[in-house]
């Protein structure tokens, strides 16, 4: 059964040589939400931070970890969120292409 695996990945090309996706190398380069709030000196307090894309005197922002198993984030006040890469995107004012070209 093995054999088989092996033999339908050299068919289709699919192996260990291509490495992981330009996806997969920018998102591991941004890291965690909580990795982007950091790098830009934001306090975070029990996985709630001060909002930084709107007025916010009170923490409105939380980071938690989605049903998918990736770490996430939601504004409550802006209704804002998605993942690291979203953060990063909406903290430079620019489209997740961009971070993904940036970081991949």
């Amino acid at each position: 059964m093995r054999q088989r695996a092996a033999n339908r990945r050299r068919r289709t090309g699919r192996g260990e040589t291509f490495g992981p996706s330009p996806l997969e190398r920018a998102r591991e380069r941004v890291g965690t939400p909580l990795d982007v709030l950091q790098r830009r000196q934001i306090p975070v307090r029990r996985r709630m931070a001060v909002c930084p894309l709107h007025e916010d005197r009170t923490p409105s922002l939380s980071l938690f970890r989605g049903r998918d198993g990736n770490d996430r984030w939601k504004c409550h006040g802006c209704d804002a969120g998605g993942d690291a890469l979203d953060l990063e995107a909406a903290l430079r004012g620019v489209d997740v292409k961009e971070v993904l070209r940036d970081f991949a």
